[in-house]
């Protein structure tokens, strides 16, 4: 992988004369929502042959995460193998020209495959920036400063086991809540936290992870986490970390779920590299 790439802005459409001038936020992982749906009006229809214009790009290095936008800014992260020990960084561009408005920088030694840098897409919310490393830095920034707010190794907190490819799924807010995806031991395959102390307030499933961001649904009139770790697929209350229903789905060679769960209606729907598909009907009561 080279060292540096580009990153180009959501707003890249807005030098093109086809009514597009501002675009909703999309400040986690898949959107507002976490479905992946976009609700902006006036989309073209037809591109313009050649090269989109740009309003702008910046170099930023090796990484997988995925821009996310809120608030006339754009945070993505990346990693920087330097002469010193390799550090990852969360970036803070503003979303009208590019201009770098802070960086936090801390040292990552990666003992992963694929160690090009973090996975998982920054989450903001409530002028929070709430982020998580391939190794378990997780971090709550102020989002206009980068001023840390609150930091814990996870790594080392709750003795990852560590996937493969490291960590990758993205933050879940839920009211008073920063949920994330960890493994580890002691019942911790999921964690809660109170988003503004970074106190640990529920821990659920003995699960391996898997690479899966968790995602809400409504059920019986009840809030219901919906979360693909490494051996299940499994429902919990957001608020306490109790678990409404689970399904087994053990993995034939390693877990490595990593789509998100897929809803329609009362159907969750799951599909793995290896293992296939799984779709089931979430219970009625």
């Amino acid at each position: 992988m080279k060292p540096l790439r580009s990153l180009f802005l959501l707003s890249i459409f807005s030098a093109i004369p086809f009514g597009l001038t501002t675009a909703d936020d999309w400040p986690q992982w898949r959107g507002p929502t976490r479905d992946g749906i976009w609700n902006e009006t006036g989309l073209v229809n037809e591109l313009p042959d050649g090269q989109l214009p740009l309003d702008w790009s910046v170099e930023v290095g090796p990484g997988y995460t995925g821009p996310t936008v809120a608030g006339g800014k754009v945070y993505v992260m990346d990693r920087q193998p330097k002469d010193r020990d390799a550090t990852e960084r969360v970036l803070c561009f503003d979303s009208s020209t590019g201009k770098s408005l802070w960086t936090h920088e801390y040292q990552a030694d990666y003992k992963i495959s694929y160690t090009a840098g973090p996975r998982a897409s920054v989450t903001i919310d409530n002028g929070k920036v709430y982020c998580i490393g391939a190794m378990g830095h997780f971090h709550c920034l102020n989002a206009s400063t980068g001023e840390v707010l609150w930091h814990h190794n996870l790594l080392e907190k709750y003795n990852i086991r560590m996937p493969i490819w490291g960590i990758a799924g993205s933050s879940f807010i839920y009211k008073e809540l920063v949920i994330q995806q960890v493994s580890g031991d002691a019942g911790a395959c999921m964690v809660a936290f109170d988003k503004t102390s970074g106190r640990e307030v529920w821990r659920s499933l003995k699960d391996r992870a898997a690479y899966s961001s968790p995602v809400l649904i409504q059920q019986a009139g009840k809030d219901v986490l919906v979360c693909w770790t490494g051996d299940s697929l499994s429902g919990l209350d957001p608020v306490t970390g109790n678990v409404y229903w689970g399904h087994p789905f053990p993995p034939s060679r390693m877990p490595i779920g990593i789509g998100d769960p897929i809803v329609d209606g009362d159907t969750v729907f799951v599909s793995s590299f290896y293992d296939g598909s799984l779709m089931i009907r979430t219970p009625k009561e």
